[in-house]
This record gives structure tokens, sequence and C-alpha cells, in this order.
């Protein structure tokens, strides 16, 4: 991705690596001249603290009930508006029936005034790749996102990871799905990372958007007009031609393919 705002002094101090995981400072590092160490930020980065509820700071403006349709529409102050699977209840925001957080009178997510960083990781299997991370580095925020309910049997610890039942898209809402041909039709949510990246803050570092669920580029689609916040993309794709009896899934994108539709955006 292309570089987007960065915090001065802020979260540059920190050396990540991609790869088998996401590695951190280890303790003792140097931290370069002219930046705060993550353990610092506590006590310099500013405190973006929920307020009491009232009518004046609600992030809230209207909801609009669309007509002949169950799909609500929340305007925030921020001018960001959200659709169902998301609803906005005071300063409470949820995907679905789950919380993912509290919003500022800004319409902004709050965030512990640690953390500087945000990583973003879609596809996860059996576990995350970002517990090494949590363990080790204050200053990271993780978001996940899992399309089936109970696809990620090991989820890390930490108050600062959160999972979001979605699969990512093109477009918020549901999509209708057979878990084995002929079997029964279900329902999943889905949610574009526009959507989230319009709730968090811009002096946080979107540093890494991680993603290995097969069409990966229109992944970084969904961004739209906030790809510019995504530091770095990691995609999973099959180097071989579209056509090669080995490919694992015939109509999904090769490397070429992908990398031609994503330098198009």
């Amino acid at each position: 991705g292309t570089a987007g705002k960065r915090r001065p002094g802020g979260a540059a101090a920190v050396a990540t690596a991609v790869g088998a995981g996401v590695g951190a400072r280890a303790a003792g590092d140097a931290v370069p001249e002219g930046h705060a160490a993550p353990e610092q930020a506590l006590s310099s980065a500013p405190r973006r603290v929920p307020q009491k509820y009232s009518a004046s700071a609600s992030p809230l403006l209207r909801e609009v009930h669309l007509n002949h349709s169950d799909v609500v529409e929340y305007h925030l102050r921020s001018g960001v508006v959200l659709r169902t699977p998301w609803k906005v209840n005071l300063t409470r925001v949820y995907f679905g029936d789950r919380l993912v957080g509290f919003l500022t009178p800004e319409a902004e997510l709050y965030f512990p005034p640690v953390v500087t960083r945000v990583f973003m990781e879609v596809g996860l299997g059996n576990r995350s790749s970002m517990e090494a991370l949590l363990d080790t580095d204050p200053s990271a925020y993780v978001f996940g996102f899992q399309g089936v309910l109970g696809g990620l049997a090991v989820r890390p610890r930490s108050t600062r990871y959160k999972l979001i039942h979605a699969d990512v898209a093109l477009n918020t809402g549901w999509m209708s799905f057979h878990s084995k041909p002929g079997g029964p039709s279900s329902r999943m949510a889905t949610l574009r990372l526009q959507d989230l990246l319009n709730l968090i803050p811009e002096d946080l570092d979107v540093e890494l958007l991680r993603t290995s669920r097969g069409n990966d580029y229109t992944v970084v689609y969904s961004a739209y007009s906030q790809k510019s916040r995504l530091h770095r993309v990691v995609v999973q794709l099959q180097d071989i031609p579209m056509d090669h009896p080995s490919k694992r899934f015939p109509k999904q994108a090769n490397t070429t393919v992908a990398a031609s539709k994503l330098l198009q955006r």
C-alpha cells in the first residue's frame, strides 16, 4: 500500500517483520531519536476517553429505516454512513450482535492511549497469526475477520484483539452460501473495509493488512477511498497459470491477474 498519515514521533519507532509472523521491538532495543517507545505512549498520547452519553455529544445524528427492507442506515456526525449489519446504539457500535467498540463524539472508535498501530487479518483458519505481536507489542491493536462462526479455534486473549464475524467483500450486507454442494443455504455477514477504516482515527497507523482467503485483491478493493491508509498489504496467491490443472481454486486470480487488477485501482 501507499503511505498514509503518520503520527509525528509515533508508530515508525517499532520495527515489524512479515513472514512466519509479525515481530516487535525487543526489550532493551534502542528507540530512534525523536520517537516515543510504546510504553511511553501511555503518558504522552492524547486520551480518547468515551464521554458520558448526551444528545449534544452523540456520534449518531439519525437513523434511517429504508422502505420495504430491514436495512437501517446510521448517519454519524463525521459524515460516515453505516448500514445493517452495522448497528449504532448511543456510543456503542456493533457488527451483527457483537460489540465492536465505543464511539467518541467525533464518531471515531475509542482506542486505549497506548495504541498507536492497527493491524488487520482476513481469513484466519485455526488461529490468529498475530498472537506473538500482541504479546510483545503493547502499541498494537488487531482486527480479525472470519466469515463463519466458530471458524477460529484459538483466539488471542488480548483485549487489543477484536474478532469480527464477517467476510470482507465489496459491499456491506449479507450473502448466501452452501457449506457443501446440495446442502442447505446459510447466510453470512459481509463487511467492506472502508466502513471500519472510516471509524479508525486518522492519527493511528494502519500498519498491515494480511489476507489469506482467496480472491484477496477484492479485500484491498473494499477499502475504496481509504486504501492509502494501508501501509503494507500481504495477500495469498497461486503463482501458476489460470488454466493449470493443479490450480486449487480454478476461478481465483493468480499472481499475474491479481497484480494487474490492483494496479488498475
